[in-house]
Formats: structure tokens, C-alpha cells, sequence
């Protein structure tokens, strides 16, 4: 119970100090903050002084030093201003701290835009000190760029406190006004001249793709498009936190990106993108629908060539193939046949397309790019378009041939360099791929012309076996499918448990095994009943003893 009492005594005067200590902070964060303020001026006063003493590439370089802190001190204003805002809305007076700011805050305005000012004309004196788009060059125009955007934050951040504060902003807010309506316009600017300069080095490139200086420009300007793109995103914002028309800027943005993004979309946008792109669709197609109307009809033009081109030069290849003295299988003539047809629609496609403008050389480029990766990427069916080959050149089968290969039995409907596709005896359609079957044993049922018909029929140990010898051999005689070369065999084969077995083996055309077979089974039934000769089935003597119990 005492360990309780004494746990909640402690939280009681933690949470008191926690206030007192809160309460102390709010009531000197003022104060503290203000003597900031009065540091970071001193600091600036201090630098101001040395950089009088200076000339040249140093006084520049500590001038920039005095512009970033002079950002600083706004920021710590900013922060200052927020909290005596504050302070008022609680009731709690700060008319004398706001007396001895107003000086220093409205001072602010004109140190900002003289550090803007110098910041843009390091800019424009860039090309003097730095080579173009040299790797110095690039990032003094980062540094610069990102400066001037974050200036402007501030200085709307300013005219904001200075609102708030009740004191006289208009100098500071017109100012910002007409400065980023300015900038926004150089920024559109720099971004249209970037983008000539890029597409006239990569169409450079284009005709000398291996010029390693254009490709270094080309880098250099899109390094630099993306610079100012994103300042150009940044004063866009500003300009809508400051009520002022974006729209055209947004359009620029989206043109120069391709990014339509939630923040620089709205509707008249969208209404003025729409009517761009409808007057450049409308002007390309007054400039160059005729041209272009015939290219498209060349182009449908060779396609329709080559297309019966491809027809007529697979009929022709056909011919040759069937009268060519090298035995060609069917499989293999489909697949030459259907190759060469696809590769003279190829050359068509791809001619069709030099008429439209396109270069052929990126194209096969990209072909022979795509092919080794699909190649890499696909390597079963690689070992499957190795077994279709191995396939066609051995012929182990045909098409309609009946086989039994890879654990599957049926006849060959087609074949291509993956898989070959097999109809099964009932009228199941299976595609096995090529190596499945090459790898594994295959059975050519229907390969050969004759065939062998091998059957069993017993008859009784009490039969008479000559005569059964005889009416098997009428029965094969008379049927008008048994082959007489070769010559049917008929002899008696084995003594079984239960029966006499006799080895029946007729030789018929491939295409009438199975009707021999079913017609030799019913004959052989009918004549050894109506002959008396028993066809038996297993059977077992079971002898029961019985023994007398003695007592």
C-alpha cells in the first residue's frame, strides 16, 4: 500500500515540475528567441565588415556566405513572429517586443531581394567564369537556382509575418509578386532554349551515335532541363500560395516532363492542354496529312505484296520439295514451308516500315538484342527447338503416323520446332514438347506397311489338337485381309494349367490390324463351338478330408 501511495505521490510531482518547467519555457522562448535574431545580426554585421576589407573571387565568395545567413535570420524571424502571434491570441501582450522587431523585420524585405538580385546575376556571369555545362558550371547553377527558390519561400513566409504582426507588408508583397511572375517567365524561357539545343545535339547523335562529346552534351543539357524544371515547379507553387495565374507556367511543366501530376493539374489546365493538342494534331495534319496518307497506303501497299509473295513462294517450295529426289517427311515440309512463308512477311514488315519513317538498323538492333535475352531467358525451349530439329532430320515419325511417345499413344496431327501435337485413340488433342519425346523412347506403330497379328487360343486337354490346328489355319486362309506373303503362322505353343495354347500370327496391311484381330477372335469363338472344341478358364480340384474324432 505504501509502495502505491508513494508511486503516485512521485508522478504527481513529476507531472508539477513537467508543467513548471513548460511554463518557464514559454515563458523565456520569447525572449530567447529574440536574442537569436539579435546573434545571427550580429554575425551578418560582422561578415558585412570583412567583406568590405576584400576584393574579388573572395569578397564574392563571402558575400554568398552573408546571403545564406541572412536566410537564416529570416528563418529565425519567421519563427519569432509565429510565436508572438501567438502569445497575442492567448491575451498576452507583446506591443513592446513588436516595436523593437518592426524595424529589423521590415529591414528584412530589401536584404532578401538584394541577395535574389546577386544571386541572378552570378547566373548570368556563369558563362565567364566557367566553362558551359562543365561539371563547375553545372553545380554553381544548382547551388544558385536552389538558393534563389528557397529565397523566395522565405521571403513569402515574410510578407505572411509581416501581415500577421500588423505591420506594412505591400512593399514586400508587390515586390514578390512581380519578381515571380519574372522568374517564372525567364524559367519558361530556359527551358525552350534547353530544349532546341537538346534536340538539335540528339538529332547530331542520331547521325554519329559514337560521338562521345555530343553524348556528354546531350547529358549535360538534360542535367540542365532538370534543374530548371524543378525551380520552375517551385515558383509554380509560390505563385499559386500568392493567388497568382499558374496556368500557363503548368502547361510548360507538363509539356517539357510529361508528368501530369495532382498539384499542376486543374481544369482550365486541362482545357488548355486539350486545345493545344488538338491545334498541333490539326497543324501536323494540314502540314503533312498527304504525305503521310501515302505512306500509310505504300506501306498497306508492300504488306498486301508480300503477303502474296509469301503465298505464292510456299506453294512454289512445296512443289520443289515433292518432286526433290531427297525423301522430305511432312512434318518437315510444313515446318520449311511455313518458315519461309514467315520470313518473306518479315522483309515485307520490315521494308513497310523504312517507307513510314522508321530506321531499319535500331530495329534489327533490337531484334538481335531481344533474341539473345529470350534465348537466355528460355533455354527449355531452346533444348526444345534442339529436339524438333533432331527430330526432322532422323524422321522417326510422320504426320497421321500412330506412336507411343512419351508415355502417350496416338497418331501426329503437327508439329513445330517446341512441341509436337498428338490426337489420342479417344480424340484427346495433347502437345508434348520435343524434348519430352526425344528424350524417350518412341514407338512407331504405323511406320511400316505390314504388320503382325499375335493372338492366343487354348483349347481343352481333351481337344483334338489337329483339329483345332486345322480350323485355325481355315479361318486365316479364307479372310480376305490375311496377307499370304508372309506367311501366317499357326502352331501349338504351350501346355498351360488349364489349357492347349495355340500361337496365331497372321501378317495384314498396317491399316487392318485391328479389324483382323477382332474378326479372327469372333471366327475362332463360332467354329470351336460349333466344331465341340472347349475354350477353357482356370480351374482348381479342391479335395476335403474328413477325420473321426476319438473320444
Amino acid at each position: 500500500m505504501r509502495a502505491i501511495q508513494f508511486s503516485t505521490y512521485l508522478v504527481f510531482v513529476t507531472v508539477l515540475l513537467l508543467g513548471y518547467t513548460q511554463a518557464r519555457a514559454q515563458s523565456t522562448s520569447l525572449e530567447v528567441l529574440y536574442q537569436n535574431t539579435q546573434n545571427l545580426a550580429g554575425e551578418i554585421a560582422q561578415l558585412q565588415t570583412e567583406a568590405k576589407a576584400l576584393s574579388g573571387e573572395r569578397q564574392a565568395s563571402l558575400q554568398l556566405r552573408i546571403t545564406e545567413r541572412q536566410l537564416e535570420l529570416l528563418t529565425a524571424f519567421d519563427t519569432l513572429s509565429d510565436r508572438i502571434v501567438e502569445e497575442e491570441a492567448k491575451d498576452r501582450a507583446q506591443t513592446e517586443l513588436k516595436v523593437k522587431l518592426a524595424p529589423q523585420l521590415l529591414a528584412l524585405g530589401p536584404l532578401i531581394k538584394a541577395a535574389i538580385n546577386r544571386r541572378l546575376a552570378a547566373i548570368d556571369n556563369l558563362e565567364q567564369t566557367h566553362e558551359v555545362l562543365s561539371i563547375i558550371w553545372m553545380a554553381d547553377y544548382l547551388e544558385h537556382n536552389t538558393f534563389i527558390d528557397h529565397a523566395y519561400l522565405r521571403l513569402t513566409q515574410h510578407a505572411k509575418n509581416l501581415a500577421d504582426l500588423q505591420l506594412d507588408n505591400a512593399e514586400s508583397t508587390a515586390y514578390l509578386h512581380q519578381a515571380l511572375q519574372q522568374r517564372a517567365e525567364v524559367l519558361a524561357g530556359q527551358i525552350a532554349l534547353t530544349q532546341k539545343e537538346l534536340e538539335a545535339n540528339l538529332h547530331s547523335l542520331a547521325a554519329s551515335p559514337d560521338d562521345a562529346a555530343t553524348q556528354q552534351t546531350v547529358k549535360s543539357l538534360e542535367d540542365k532541363q532538370n534543374i530548371t524544371t524543378d525551380s520552375l515547379k517551385n515558383t509554380v507553387a509560390l505563385l499559386q500560395e500568392n493567388n497568382l495565374d499558374a496556368g500557363r507556367y503548368k502547361e510548360i511543366l507538363i509539356k517539357s516532363t510529361g508528368d501530369i501530376t495532382a498539384d499542376i493539374l486543374d481544369v482550365n489546365l486541362l482545357k488548355r492542354l486539350s486545345h493545344a493538342w488538338l491545334k498541333n494534331i490539326t497543324d501536323y495534319a494540314l502540314d503533312n496529312g498527304a504525305g503521310l496518307f501515302f505512306k500509310i497506303i505504300v506501306f498497306l501497299l508492300i504488306l498486301l505484296v508480300f503477303h502474296y509473295l509469301s503465298r505464292a513462294g510456299a506453294k512454289l517450295l512445296r512443289k520443289s520439295l515433292a518432286k526433290s529426289t531427297m525423301p522430305v517427311s511432312a512434318l518437315m515440309e510444313t515446318m520449311v514451308v511455313n518458315l519461309c512463308r514467315r520470313m518473306i512477311l518479315l522483309v515485307g514488315i520490315l521494308l513497310g516500315l523504312s517507307q513510314l519513317g522508321f530506321s531499319l538498323a535500331p530495329i534489327l538492333a533490337g531484334l538481335g538484342v531481344a533474341g539473345f535475352i529470350i534465348g537466355f531467358a528460355l533455354q527449355d525451349t531452346l533444348g526444345n527447338f534442339a529436339s524438333g530439329l533432331m527430330i526432322l532430320i532422323y524422321r522417326p515419325y510422320d504426320v497421321n503416323d500412330l506412336i507411343e511417345a512419351a508415355g502417350v499413344q496416338g497418331r501426329v496431327q503437327r508439329m513445330n520446332l517446341v512441341s509436337t501435337t498428338i490426337l489420342t485413340i479417344d480424340n484427346q488433342t495433347l502437345v508434348i514438347p520435343n524434348n519430352k519425346i526425344w528424350g524417350d523412347v518412341i514407338r512407331n506403330v504405323t511406320a511400316q506397311k505390314h504388320r503382325r497379328v499375335d493372338m492366343v487360343f487354348g483349347i481343352g486337354y481333351s481337344d483334338d489338337i489337329e483339329k483345332a490346328e486345322k480350323i485355325l489355319k481355315d479361318i486365316l486362309e479364307v479372310h480376305p485381309q490375311v496377307l499370304s506373303e508372309p506367311e501366317y503362322t499357326v502352331k501349338l505353343h504351350t501346355l498351360n494349367e488349364s489349357s492347349v495354347d495355340f500361337i496365331v500370327r497372321p501378317w495384314v496391311e498396317t491399316e487392318n490390324y485391328w479389324d483382323v484381330y477382332w474378326d479372327v477372335t469372333k471366327s475362332v469363338k463360332l467354329r470351336f463351338d460349333a466344331e465341340g472344341i472347349s475354350i477353357p478358364f482356370p480351374q482348381r480340384d479342391i479335395h476335403i478330408y474328413q477325420t473321426e474324432k476319438t473320444a
